[in-house]
C-alpha cells in the first residue's frame, strides 16, 4: 500500500469511527430529566406520605453522613411486602451484603413508627439498608429510598425535599450507585469521626 493509499484508507477509519460515536452518542438519555419529565412519571411513581412526615416534621440528614451510617445500598425488585415491610430480590448491592437473587425483607424501621409505602409487585427500588437493629433485622432509610424507572432514573418515594440531601430525583440510578459508594469509602475526616462517635 502506498503512502497516499495509507492516508486515505486512515482518514475512512477515522471518519467512520467519529459517525458512529456520534450516532451512539445521540442515543444517549439525558443524565438528569426535566421537571416536566418527573411530573410526568408521578403518576406512576407517587410520592408516600404518612403521619410519620408530620410527626418529626422537617430535617436534612447530609448525604455523607448517612452513607456511613447505614451498611449498603441494594436495588432490588419488589416481591411482596406488608403496611411495615417491602420484600425485595435483589439486583445490585454495593457492599456485597446479598447476593443477586437473594430475596430480602426490609423493615421501614425497627420501630415501626412509620408505615412502608405501598409498592406493587415488579416495582424497582434502591434503598440504603442497616442490619444494627436488635435481632439481626434489615432496616432501610426511608429518607433516601428511590423508585427506578425502566431507563434508570430515580424518583424519591418519600418527600424527598423535608429529608434527603442532595435531591437524585430525576438522576440515574448508576450516578446515585457511584455517589453512594464514593462518599461511604472515602468520607471526610471530620465526618468519620462524627459518624464513628454516633455509632460508639
Amino acid at each position: 500500500m502506498g503512502k497516499r493509499d495509507f492516508v486515505v484508507a486512515l482518514y475512512l477509519a477515522l471518519s467512520t469511527i467519529l459517525v458512529i460515536g456520534g450516532v451512539l452518542w445521540a442515543k444517549q438519555p439525558p443524565k438528569q430529566l426535566s421537571e416536566a419529565e418527573i411530573a410526568e412519571l408521578r403518576k406512576e411513581y407517587p410520592v408516600h406520605e404518612d403521619y410519620f412526615n408530620q410527626l418529626i416534621g422537617p430535617i436534612r440528614i447530609p448525604m455523607e453522613r448517612w452513607t456511613l451510617m447505614m451498611d449498603s445500598v441494594v436495588y432490588g425488585e419488589v416481591v411482596g411486602g406488608s403496611p411495615h415491610y417491602p420484600t425485595i430480590r435483589v439486583i445490585q448491592d454495593t457492599e456485597g451484603m446479598f447476593r443477586t437473587g437473594d430475596e430480602v425483607q426490609l423493615l421501614v424501621g425497627a420501630d415501626f413508627l412509620a408505615n412502608c409505602a405501598a409498592l406493587e409487585i415488579g416495582t424497582r427500588i434502591v434503598v440504603p439498608v442497616s442490619n444494627r437493629n436488635a435481632g439481626g433485622k434489615i432496616s432501610y432509610y426511608r429518607e433516601a429510598a428511590y423508585y427506578v424507572t425502566e431507563k434508570g432514573y430515580l424518583l424519591s418515594v418519600y418527600p424527598e425535599e423535608a429529608f434527603a440531601e442532595p435531591s437524585f430525583t430525576g438522576r440515574t440510578l448508576e450516578d446515585y450507585l457511584g455517589s453512594c459508594w464514593r462518599l461511604k469509602h472515602f468520607p471526610s475526616r471530620e465526618m468519620r469521626e462524627k459518624v464513628d462517635r454516633l455509632l460508639g
